[in-house]
């Protein structure tokens, strides 16, 4: 399946941030058992291992559909679903953990916007990935990062610092995934065909820089 030197790298990064992914979940989960015997609060790396291996698990079957064994073309849209699925888990681990004056309010967002989506897609039969499906989607694929934000500008010292870099890691990793090749062609096609190797592995390379951060991040100030 693989026809070009920008498919290819493409496919090389893809790789890489899955590798990324797996070496990020096993020191979640070994943070979090480790923790578990010590009587420490380790819901926010549960809640984080929980998040990565739904978008592990998805974007490797995701890898195999795009370069090695064919798929349905539904299959794009159940990525969508799977990966807002993972968001939620994502927000409400904050409000749960950290956000914890909010009432879930985030989280009551992202359902009703999930539901929206899901209503609209299908009741349509448009899908997830056209207007205004992608742009309650990518309403939530950035309010994640913004809350890493915000989190940093109500924080201080070494809270602001991690908050800030997980801010920028997930907006890499999120932003890098949702606007992949496959993507853009359906949604900006004139635009992917001015360079389409670029527009192949420029957002996967993004993801990877994203998550690169993000397991820095973890591993510099997370104990």
């Amino acid at each position: 399946m693989i026809r070009t030197m920008g498919e290819s790298i493409e496919m090389i990064f893809w790789i890489i941030s899955q590798g990324i992914v797996a070496v990020i979940i096993g020191i979640l989960f070994q943070k979090y058992f480790k923790k578990k015997r010590e009587g420490i609060d380790a819901r926010f790396d549960l809640g984080l291992a929980i998040f990565f291996i739904f978008g592990f698990v998805i974007y490797t079957y995701y890898l195999l559909c795009l370069f090695f064994i064919t798929c349905e073309p539904i299959f794009a849209e159940i990525v969508i679903i799977f990966s807002i699925i993972s968001l939620i888990v994502m927000v409400f681990t904050i409000e749960h953990v950290i956000l914890t004056k909010n009432r879930y309010i985030m989280t009551i967002f992202y359902l009703i916007n999930f539901v929206v989506i899901l209503i609209i897609g299908i009741v349509t039969g448009l899908g997830f990935l056209v207007f205004p499906m992608s742009a309650l989607n990518l309403v939530l694929i950035l309010l994640l990062p913004l809350l890493y934000f915000y989190l940093a500008y109500k924080s201080t010292g070494e809270s602001r610092r991690r908050a800030f870099l997980f801010g920028f890691g997930f907006l890499f990793a999120l932003v890098g995934g949702t606007f992949r090749y496959q993507v853009l062609e359906k949604i900006a096609p004139s635009l992917v065909q001015l360079a389409p190797d670029l527009f192949h592995f420029g957002p996967i390379l993004g993801m990877c820089i994203g998550l690169c951060l993000i397991l820095y991040t973890y591993l510099k100030y997370f104990d």
